[in-house]
């Protein structure tokens, strides 16, 4: 029975989550439960000491983007993406106003958060991409990924 159920939550994925036997973080391009974000190699961040930068536009597509410095490793994405994910909750997944959000890094337990399964595979196509301008950003070689909408946390009263 229990291998039953694996198997049917199993293709239950695999129908309602386009690319997740594959790693890919997220569904057909497009899509609208997804919205894109492009992860990008720079040489320096604009805020030393912090492991990534998350810039949100609002004059450019995606929106969205991740800086990290060339050789960043997949535990910074994963935390850069999980830092982007909850400013969407506060914020929504599209910025109505232009900003810089500069992250600290983690201290004690929060080190221990587990590392995407898909964050290797894009660090990877990231270093293969070629350099490009990126509006807002500047020079650097940058991916699209695909990351599920939030849904927008109301503010505490």
């Amino acid at each position: 029975m229990r291998k039953l159920y694996c198997h049917s939550v199993l293709i239950a994925l695999v129908l309602l989550w386009p690319g997740v036997l594959q790693g890919q973080p997220g569904a057909r391009a497009g899509s609208a439960s997804r919205v894109p974000a492009a992860v990008v190699f720079v040489d320096s961040l604009p805020h030393q000491g912090a492991p990534f930068v998350i810039v949100r536009r609002v004059d450019a597509s995606p929106g969205d983007v991740i800086l990290l410095r060339t050789g960043a490793t997949a535990e910074h994405l994963s935390d850069a993406v999980r830092a982007l994910m909850m400013a969407r909750q506060v914020s929504g997944d599209s910025a109505t106003t232009a900003r810089t959000m500069r992250v600290r890094p983690h201290q004690g337990a929060a080190q221990n958060r587990p590392v995407l399964p898909w964050a290797p595979r894009v660090l990877a196509d990231v270093a293969r991409a070629q350099v490009q301008n990126i509006p807002g950003v500047g020079r650097g070689r940058s991916v699209t990924i695909w990351l599920p909408r939030q849904p927008k946390v109301a503010p505490r009263s």
